[in-house]
């Protein structure tokens, strides 16, 4: 499903960069990399908090059956996705304009399995946490 998102998201951001004006595609180069970089934040302070309570019945009951590990794995491949990305578009940001269409195209593409990656980990999250206060 991802990686489907991820090759649509490329595709069409390609074949759409002509519609662009001058210079919107330096900024939404610089406002994914933005978003990715906060939505990574979020995932690192949503893990803390998952960190802090790793002590509750209910944790120690996930450790045992799998789905702790679901959930942190979850977290971490978000993390990575939204790392790459703010990698990947602040190399961009330093790239000649003649690359912003590829720069566009892979930043979108990375953004869509991020963003697909970060509401399957806040599902699971949303869980874990309206159990803990049951």
């Amino acid at each position: 499903m991802s990686l489907m998102m991820a090759i649509l998201a490329a595709y069409f951001s390609f074949i759409s960069f002509d519609n662009l004006s001058d210079g919107k595609a330096g900024q939404i180069i610089s406002n994914l990399t933005g978003y990715a970089v906060t939505l990574m934040s979020i995932l690192v302070a949503s893990g803390a908090i998952v960190m802090s309570v790793a002590g509750s019945r209910l944790i120690r009951n996930m450790t045992q059956t799998g789905h702790y590990k679901m959930l942190i794995d979850s977290m971490l491949c978000s993390g990575c996705v939204f790392l790459v990305a703010s990698l990947v578009g602040v190399v961009f940001m330093y790239t000649p304009a003649v690359y912003d269409r590829y720069g566009v195209a892979l930043l979108s593409s990375l953004f869509s399995v991020g963003m697909y990656s970060f509401v399957v980990s806040t599902h699971y999250l949303y869980k874990v946490l309206l159990r803990i206060n049951n």
